[in-house]
């Protein structure tokens, strides 16, 4: 911005730097969020196939599985120019989620300057988002590319700079790389266009535009050479137009249709609630026919278009959420977002407004929030213990009988009092008109915190303390289902203690494994030389270990055995309060492994 620029608006310049300090800001902290401990989990089954198989590529070895072409490609050359690690396989789809958090600023005149912060923000600390941002899936990195794909040729139409079509271009390839949800994103777009060319809404282009040769060019030299890995791995190409089958695949009906909603209320409730409200305002707003609503549009195609998909599809994949919350999230931005421009601009106008929000509004939103807060401790108390001795004591009564179960009909009716005290308290001091900011306000608050929890149980938290199952990851958890746990790592060490205590060499033991127990063991035994992987094993002299299921009978009356779990898998939870608010209640189903080595 130049010195001229500075001095006729020096407001205008102050509000550009904050909100560009926001937007890199969320972006350091989205891109932290997503690379801290990065291999804390060890790799689950599904993300350990995809690992090896870009590994036995780079070491020359044969493996007919492709998988995303983009993290096959792409892991290749991250293991071959550095090492096979937990870390690095996941790279690709930690940097891939980062991109999202700065999309929303390229459209920031469609969402609205407030909006696109919120989305920016949305996208940096959603829990889904997060956790298949550390996931070896490609489920992100078709959404993220799918939608800068987007972003990019909208920006083109309007502006016809070379630059936005080429990197539509790149985008575009990309996220046809990427995983069979791309698809979805593509059913959007034809859909939009199919709208737009029926006269249903506004002309989506407004000026002729075309597509340059030079970004035809680089669209398939990204295509072709991604996908074969530059030649080399031809096979690459027909897993790339494979996607497109498994895709029409997955609309075969299956399995439950509430699977993505229950994922949504427990994991997104911001999206799905302001989502939806966008929708119903959406639909008043295109009686208008303004351009501007396109990317709203799009955005509102593709969440409808991805949650039918999804409900109704036998492939109960939970990475299939993220096409579902990323543009959920772009229309509860859109909504919050105008909605906070709104109220903001009635603040200013009116010279009584910021009075009555400092002395009526904002006492009555702290007093939600602290009845809310003591409701959730009901909850929780009677969750743990079944009763109510805490709550009692902290309100200065004392129970007459301290052992006595409280029903959860008298938690229930308690919560019921609660939430009807603060609505008559609300509308009794701000009024009917007023009162629906402060209960947005609140709802925003309350789902704002569920979420932020959401976002450090599932990513952060771990198996429940004190069970002997520990994980980085709880598959008690919804969209995680199935974890490798800590003990996967603790037979690499102990193979490792054994190889040098018998040949002098940690990874020089001859192991025989059966492929029954996974990729993931696989995976983890990746850097011993001479493991063998094979259906049913039978013993040979020249093996010095065996890794066999646990039913499976020793090799022999002169080994001995150390089991080890490999696979924890998520199971209903008896308890659902307990499970929400601990993600404990529930067993679990595992995979068990035995190491057979001789006594010495």
């Amino acid at each position: 911005m130049s010195e001229s620029m500075r001095a006729e608006n020096p407001a205008k310049v102050s509000a550009f730097t904050i909100e560009f300090a926001l937007y890199a800001a969320l972006a350091i902290l989205g891109l932290f969020a997503r690379l801290i401990a990065l291999d804390a989990a060890p790799l689950a089954q599904g993300e350990a196939r995809q690992a090896l198989a870009s590994l036995n590529f780079a070491r020359g070895m044969f493996d007919g599985f492709t998988g995303s072409p983009l993290l096959f490609s792409g892991n290749a050359l991250i293991f071959a120019l550095f090492n096979a690690s937990d870390a690095n396989a996941r790279l690709l789809t930690a940097l891939g989620g980062s991109l999202l958090i700065l999309l929303p600023a390229l459209i920031r005149s469609e969402l609205g300057r407030v909006g696109a912060l919120i989305a920016s923000a949305f996208f940096a600390f959603a829990p889904s988002l997060i956790f298949f941002s550390r996931y070896t899936d490609g489920a992100m990195l078709a959404s993220a590319f799918g939608f800068a794909a987007f972003v990019f040729a909208w920006r083109y139409i309007n502006d016809a700079a070379p630059r936005d079509l080429n990197l539509a271009a790149a985008s575009a390839a990309l996220a046809l790389l990427s995983a069979p949800d791309v698809w979805t994103i593509v059913l959007a777009i034809i859909l939009l266009i199919i709208l737009s060319r029926a006269g249903l809404i506004a002309p989506i282009i407004s000026r002729p535009s075309r597509i340059t040769d030079h970004a035809s060019l680089l669209f398939s030299a990204i295509f072709l050479g991604i996908s074969t890995f530059f030649l080399l791995h031809r096979a690459g190409l027909g897993a790339t137009f494979a996607m497109f089958g498994t895709w029409l695949d997955a609309l075969a009906p299956g399995g439950s249709l509430f699977d993505p909603f229950r994922a949504l209320v427990i994991y997104e409730p911001i999206p799905l609630f302001f989502g939806v409200a966008a929708l119903i305002d959406l639909g008043f707003a295109l009686r208008q026919r303004e351009r501007a609503h396109i990317p709203i549009l799009f955005a509102a195609l593709w969440a409808i278009v991805a949650l039918s998909i999804t409900a109704i599809s036998g492939d109960k994949n939970p990475a299939h959420i993220v096409s579902i919350v990323v543009p959920l999230i772009l229309l509860a931005s859109w909504y919050i977002g105008a909605w906070l421009t709104r109220l903001s601009e009635a603040i200013t106008a009116s010279p009584d407004a910021k009075e009555l929000l400092l002395t009526q509004e904002a006492p009555v939103l702290f007093l939600a929030s602290v009845v809310t807060g003591f409701l959730y401790l009901l909850v929780v108390e009677f969750t743990t213990r079944g009763t109510l001795i805490a709550a009692e004591n902290l309100m200065g009564v004392t129970a007459r009988d301290a052992s006595a179960n409280v029903s959860a009909a008298v938690v229930l009716w308690l919560t019921l009092a609660g939430i009807v005290a603060v609505t008559f308290v609300t509308i009794t001091t701000v009024g009917w008109a007023r009162a629906r900011n402060v209960g947005m306000a609140f709802v925003l608050v309350f789902m704002t915190v569920w979420t932020l929890r959401q976002t450090a149980l599932v990513n952060f938290g771990g198996a429940p303390e004190g069970t002997s199952l520990i994980a980085a990851r709880n598959p008690q958890d919804l969209i995680v289902m199935q974890a490798t746990p800590q003990s996967a790592r603790i037979l690499v060490r102990d193979l490792e203690d054994v190889s040098r205590w018998r040949a002098n060499d940690t990874r020089a033991l001859v192991i025989v494994a059966d492929t029954a127990l996974g990729p993931a063991l696989e995976w983890s035994l990746r850097d011993f030389r001479y493991a063998q992987f094979v259906d049913q094993p039978t013993v040979t002299q020249d093996a010095q270990a065996y890794v066999l299921r646990a039913n499976a009978p020793a090799p022999g009356a002169d080994w001995i055995g150390q089991k080890y779990t490999l696979e924890i898998a998520r199971t209903p939870p008896q308890n659902f309060l307990r499970w929400l608010i601990f993600r404990e209640g529930a067993s679990a189903e595992t995979l068990d492994a035995v190491v057979w080595i001789k006594k010495p």
